[in-house]
């Protein structure tokens, strides 16, 4: 083979396998320190993550804290609890709140509904003394994925139950969602048992994926259930699997003071995606490399093919110069490898200016990286200040909202007295003016009672002076009844004389009779005659019969009539005692009514007064009532201001580390721009190049 196809075969493999292993050696170099960069700053993401939502939860913990700690909430009194935490509800976002009582039974304020939590971990550990957060975990009262905080309540320095909030599945999701790495970068919780506890796909947190136990019905995810056990194995570190078609990059720590760790994901192609570039750029640097080798080759072939040998000689007396650019080819023709000769001294020149000019910069760039070194200290340390004192500042705002919110709810408490006490004062001015009413209706029937009483009075004294003439009436009556009693006695007696001489004039009629019939004829006439006396004496006697049993029924009725006058008389002796007595009792009652009514005035005059100091009482307290909203809504525009604040002071403590991992990167580019220069130094410093 021709010597100038050789060099140019030679040239074009030395080129292409050259510029191959490098490109293979830089893009494999390049790949595994972008992977090891990438690796690195997820554990470092991983890291301030999870100080973030330790932080995150322990504020929401130091809040419900704040909650349980109130008066009205260690009271233990259901009605009051309930009224007091019902507004703390919305306000902080959670889904309901319960009180736990010592046997873990828990009543929630919204729907009053109970649940029986005992076996609950996070319910044991605050009636233990200490604030827990729950694994995301199926309500018993919804049955929907919930997060539960607890805090205990404690009073007298005795835990006495437990302050429990619950929180949507996917509360979790808020804070770690805020998180991330790169462009595809993420963020997501898994707690102790490998189950998810916050991801960006919120139906992995409800269905409550655990990449363990589905790794057993599907083998693809057996990679994944492998780096999970090892996660919640403990401790922090960084790993790499496929999932759903996607190789991902993790960092992970655990989360401090809970039982989560948190993961920092990013898509591998990412990260990946520069240096695929880096190879393309590579190929085609390498192709033109050998286009350019064989075209030099081509020129070099037929230029050297005879004076090879002296270019070789000189060329090795260059080479044993080992760097020195003071060597130079001497040129004695004027052929091509003369022009070569010139034109390598001409390189050669070159070069000894571009050793001489990078020697020079690459001092001034050794000055500057020191130089930026320690400039990119000080900024460092400055910037960990910053983040030192935003975090202070972030601390006393939630001290603050806490604070905040206690005065706020204790100035809705006093407003809703107040318009409880206005609601009362409404009451009794309406129970005063009906009380005012009866009074003067209670004055009004008493003078009615008084008027009634002296007309009764009246009546009372006329009965008594007609009971006094009944009584006189009926004692002449009595008297008269009496005289006709001796009256009917005189007439007794006389019928008994008629009687007596109906006797005897019968008796005589008898003997008449019986004279007549010893005379005979002759005494026919006057025995006629003694017959008709003897019937008329016969009619007598039976007259004076009658006339005695009359007289002996009316001599009767006289005396049952003197024993009912007698009777009466002492009735009426009856009615005159009580008719006094109903006497000096109506006169004792109308003194009684007479000083009711004198009280009734005065009583009355007080109610009015009464009246008119709660009258006066239901203005000022309007005014208080309005005055106590005034500052419920202040209270509320510094609520709204103060979380605000709060805001702002977690996007400064973000932005804060976001310059902090700039400086630290600046900082250990700063480092390795030193170290280069260093290098750079050391090569150059191999190259003679003469005073």
């Amino acid at each position: 083979m021709k010597l100038s196809n050789k060099i140019v075969a030679s040239v074009g493999a030395l080129v292409l396998v050259t510029s191959g292993v490098l490109g293979t050696v830089a893009v494999g170099i390049g790949s595994a320190s972008v992977h090891e960069q990438v690796m690195a700053h997820l554990r470092t993401q991983a890291d301030m993550g999870a100080k973030f939502v330790g932080k995150a939860l322990a504020s929401d913990l130091a809040i419900l804290q704040e909650l349980a700690d109130r008066a009205r909430t260690r009271s233990m009194d259901w009605s009051i609890q309930r009224d007091s935490l019902s507004p703390d509800v919305e306000r902080h976002g959670y889904l309901d709140i319960g009180v736990v009582g010592l046997d873990g039974t828990a009543r929630y304020v919204l729907d009053g509904s109970e649940a029986q939590l005992a076996d609950r971990g996070y319910v044991q550990s605050a009636l233990a003394g200490r604030p827990a957060v729950s694994d995301v975990l199926l309500s018993r009262v919804t049955g929907r994925p919930v997060v539960m905080l607890a805090v205990p309540i404690t009073a007298g320095g005795t835990t006495v139950g437990a302050l429990v909030a619950r929180l949507d599945g996917n509360a979790l999701s808020a804070i770690t969602n805020e998180m991330g790495f790169g462009e595809s970068g993420y963020a997501y919780l898994i707690d102790r048992q490998g189950v998810v506890a916050a991801h960006p796909d919120a139906s992995l947190v409800l269905d409550r994926f655990a990449p363990i136990e589905a790794a057993k019905t599907d083998a693809s995810l057996s990679v994944l259930a492998g780096v999970v056990e090892k996660i919640i194995r403990g401790g922090s570190g960084s790993d790499e699997y496929n999932f759903k078609g996607k190789d991902i990059i993790i960092g992970y720590v655990p989360v401090e003071g809970s039982e989560f760790i948190l993961a920092v994901a990013a898509q591998k192609k990412e990260f990946q995606s520069g240096i695929a570039d880096l190879r393309n750029v590579f190929l085609l640097a390498t192709l033109a490399c050998v286009a350019v080798g064989v075209v030099v080759s081509v020129l070099i072939g037929r230029s050297v093919s005879a004076p090879v040998s002296e270019t070789a000689r000189i060329l090795g007396e260059i080479n044993a110069g080992d760097g020195d650019l003071t060597r130079r080819l001497s040129v004695r023709t004027k052929d091509e490898v003369a022009a070569l000769a010139g034109n390598f001294n001409a390189f050669v020149d070159g070069l000894h200016g571009l050793i001489v000019a990078v020697r020079g910069h690459a001092s001034g760039i050794g000055e500057i990286g020191n130089d930026l070194a320690a400039n990119m200290t000080e900024t460092s340390s400055a910037i960990y200040q910053i983040m030192a004192n935003i975090e202070s500042v972030k601390n006393q705002v939630v001290d603050q909202a806490a604070g905040v919110d206690e005065t706020l709810a204790t100035v809705e408490q006093i407003t809703r007295n107040i318009e409880s006490f206005n609601g009362r004062i409404d009451d009794q001015a309406a129970n005063v003016n009906q009380a005012s009413a009866s009074i003067e209706q209670l004055v009004a029937s008493i003078r009615s009672v008084s008027k009634t009483l002296e007309d009764n009075s009246a009546s009372i004294g006329s009965l008594q002076e007609a009971s006094s003439a009944g009584k006189d009436k009926l004692s002449a009556v009595v008297d008269i009844i009496k005289e006709i009693g001796l009256a009917a006695e005189g007439m007794l007696e006389a019928s008994s004389v008629i009687g007596n001489i109906a006797s005897q004039t019968n008796l005589l009629s008898m003997n008449a009779a019986i004279e007549a019939a010893h005379a005979g004829d002759a005494g026919k006439g006057f025995a006629v005659v003694a017959d008709e006396i003897r019937k008329l004496s016969d009619n007598s006697n039976e007259q004076s019969k009658s006339i005695n049993a009359v007289l002996n029924a009316i001599k009767k009725s006289i005396d049952a009539a003197v024993e009912f006058s007698l009777e009466a008389d002492r009735s009426f002796d009856g009615v005159l005692e009580k008719v006094k007595v109903v006497s000096d009792q109506e006169s004792e009652i109308k003194n009684a009514m007479h000083e009711q009514s004198v009280g009734g005035g005065q009583v009355l005059e007080a109610v009015t007064g009464i009246n008119h100091i709660t009258n006066e009482i239901h203005g000022g307290s309007a005014e208080i009532l309005l005055g106590s909203k005034t500052i419920l809504d202040e209270m509320n525009r510094l609520t709204r201001i103060t979380q605000e604040i709060n805001q702002s002071v977690l996007e400064m403590a973000g932005g804060a580390r976001e310059i902090s991992e700039s400086v630290t990167h600046v900082s250990e580019l700063s480092v390795r721009n030193k170290d280069s220069a260093r290098e750079l130094m050391e090569q150059v410093a191999k190259f003679k190049v003469g005073d």
